[in-house]
């Protein structure tokens, strides 16, 4: 199994109602996903081997590779949970640091 490495962010995601929070990237452990094991049938966690960044102490938590693919999330907010209206604001800059900071790690 891979070692899971956890990263925290040199900037913070500061919301519309005026809190900060920190920001981390993560990847190995094991996935809250599950999936089917092909010789005994049984459900079992997965590896997760992709980068993950999650802004601790809100639902904000996204695959990296998901983010860096889709252009709409360059933007300079993102949702946190779209029922409440709850949003980042500095977005774009946030994922910035999330890529210098997942670089430096992997060097």
């Amino acid at each position: 199994m891979m070692e899971k490495v956890t990263v925290k962010v040199p900037v913070k995601a500061r919301d519309n109602h005026g809190h900060e929070y920190d920001v981390i990237v993560f990847r190995g452990g094991m996935s809250a996903g599950k999936s089917r094991n092909p010789e005994t049938g049984k459900l079992e966690y997965t590896e997760n081997r992709e980068w993950v960044l999650r802004i601790d102490g809100t639902p904000g938590s996204w695959y990296m590779k998901t983010l860096l693919e889709r252009p709409v999330t360059r933007s300079s907010s993102m949702a946190l949970d779209v029922g409440q209206g709850w949003t980042c604001l500095n977005f774009s800059e946030v994922l910035q640091a999330a890529v210098k900071t997942i670089c430096t790690a992997t060097v």
